[in-house]
């Protein structure tokens, strides 16, 4: 692996992930919303002090080894990039059509950015 990509040790497991409806409702309906083409991010503040990651990966992505892909890509940029995520928020990525055909290393970078744009704009917001 490159030695750039290493998490040094950094982990996102279980407890970093959105799992229930009521905060996937609480994001979609509340807060702030950005789109890059092929990845959609819906922001907001959670009660939990970390930040969190949901993913919302549909059947028109493509088959379930396209789908997989895209979530270990997303899940993996969440990981490796802490300090693009600012703890007490929630991060709802919604892939679109089309993401499958898109390298990880750009989606990643699309990651960035929406996280950048959607927090500046709750930000404004609040």
């Amino acid at each position: 692996m490159d030695e750039s990509l290493k998490s040094h040790g950094v982990r996102a497991g279980r407890r970093v992930r959105i799992r229930a409806s009521k905060d996937f409702e609480r994001a979609f309906r509340t807060g702030a919303r950005r789109s890059a083409g092929f990845l959609t991010l819906a922001l907001s503040e959670n009660d939990h002090g970390t930040a969190r990651l949901g993913l919302v990966v549909s059947r028109k992505v493509g088959n379930a080894i396209a789908r997989n892909r895209i979530k270990r890509a997303l899940r993996e940029g969440f990981r490796l990039n802490p300090g693009a995520f600012a703890e007490g928020r929630d991060y709802i990525f919604t892939a679109r059509p089309g993401i499958s055909q898109i390298e990880t290393r750009e989606i990643w970078g699309a990651m960035e950015s929406l996280a950048r744009r959607a927090g500046r704009a709750l930000e404004g917001e609040n």
